[in-house]
């Protein structure tokens, strides 16, 4: 019984990325989008690093738990909502916890995060920005620190990333 419930939460774990790493696959080859994949083991070895600047420190510090980054980004499209409402139908809602949503006249963002149930730790954050020219689908796993992750938007110069700031004004 408990092998079953084991391989059924696995099978369900990896189902719901499905869903969200098969809309990724089907643009990453597309020359309209912008693709950013950073794998689990950059962030291993970035978090390795030791260095006397504070700025690196602090980077190092948000980023030793990470366990990657996928980012999808088309922002000369002028079906940026029609993509936004395609990955949006494809997030397994259920599973996600909504953290936060913005409507800013035609921009949509979505934020939403998946814990883990046993010991409540964020592994996934989930961004899609849709605007009628413009689409984010950014995707964060590992152990993430929401109070930490606003600090990887200062940090890093990553297209999209920059409305993960808008996590740090929803806690204030």
């Amino acid at each position: 019984m408990m092998c079953t419930l084991l391989f059924a939460t696995a099978f369900n774990l990896h189902a719901q990325n499905d869903a969200i790493s098969r809309f990724f696959n089907k643009y990453a080859e597309d020359e309209r989008f912008t693709v950013v994949y950073v794998a689990p083991k950059l962030f291993s070895m970035i978090s390795k690093v030791s260095s006397d600047d504070e700025e690196w420190n602090k980077m190092r510090d948000i980023v030793k738990d990470l366990g990657g980054l996928k980012v999808l980004v088309a922002d000369s499209v002028n079906n940026g909502l029609e993509l936004y409402n395609d990955a949006l139908g494809r997030v397994p809602v259920r599973e996600y916890d909504e953290l936060l949503t913005v409507r800013d006249g035609e921009e949509h963002v979505r934020i939403w995060t998946r814990e883990n149930k046993s010991d409540t730790v964020i592994e996934e954050l989930l961004l899609l920005v849709g605007a009628p020219d413009e689409f984010i689908m950014l995707s964060l796993s590992g152990k993430i620190d929401l109070a930490k992750i606003s600090g990887l938007a200062e940090t890093l110069d990553v297209e999209g990333i920059e409305h993960l700031d808008k996590i740090k004004k929803k806690q204030e």
